[in-house]
């Protein structure tokens, strides 16, 4: 592997986990005023990278996310953050399989059987 795509990788993990901790911030600076739509939005970075990068690399971005939502949040927000970045690993490894089928290029190309 490409030690500037690590680099890359580790980067772009490092700032989808800014991403997930702004997010719990807002959430406990507003005293949960926007709790119900940010528990919509928080399984979207961990998606993004999990989609990305694949599960065995989400791993350590799920750590540093969980650590992060101890020290930002509240005990009621640190149980819906560990899930929902749990939910963003398996949101995306089923998008990466149904992105293969929608976008590939090799799927549309072979010819369909009309029944």
């Amino acid at each position: 592997m490409n030690p500037n795509s690590r680099t890359q990788e580790l980067t772009y993990g490092a700032m989808l986990v800014a991403v997930f901790g702004v997010l719990l911030l807002v959430n406990r600076q507003t005293a949960g005023l926007f709790e119900d739509v940010i528990f919509f939005v928080l399984p979207i970075p961990m998606t993004i990278f999990s989609l990305r990068y694949g599960w065995k690399d989400s791993i350590p971005v799920y750590v540093c996310m969980v650590a992060l939502s101890f020290f930002l949040g509240t005990l009621y927000t640190i149980f819906y953050a560990i899930t929902n970045a749990l939910l963003g690993i398996v949101l995306g490894l089923l998008g990466a399989r149904t992105y293969y089928v929608i976008f590939s290029w090799e799927y549309y190309r072979e010819p369909k059987a009309v029944l």
